[in-house]
């Protein structure tokens, strides 16, 4: 079996061929609902991005590989939809 067809089997049996399919179907997940419903401005921020851009967040948020990245950027997500900028993609 080639090298290329051999990880893409690895990832489809260890879920990370599917592990952003919630992102790229633009699926909020309940951690990021939870932080944006604590700050009515960001929430509404957030919902009038464009779907590329939540989507590139969303992306952002569930790649992150330790609880405490994810948190991290999750609080992120939300301080900066506030100032209606986009976490990871608009520069400070």
């Amino acid at each position: 079996m080639p090298a290329g067809i051999a990880v893409i089997e690895k990832a489809r049996q260890n879920g990370a061929w599917q592990s952003l399919d919630a992102a790229e179907a633009g699926l909020m997940p309940a951690d990021l609902t939870a932080a944006l419903a604590t700050d009515e401005t960001a929430a509404r921020h957030f919902a009038a991005f464009s779907l590329s851009s939540r989507k590139m967040i969303l992306t952002w948020v569930l790649a992150a590989k330790r609880p405490e990245t994810r948190a991290a950027r999750i609080a992120e997500t939300r301080r900066l939809a506030a100032l209606n900028r986009r976490a990871n993609v608009d520069r400070e």
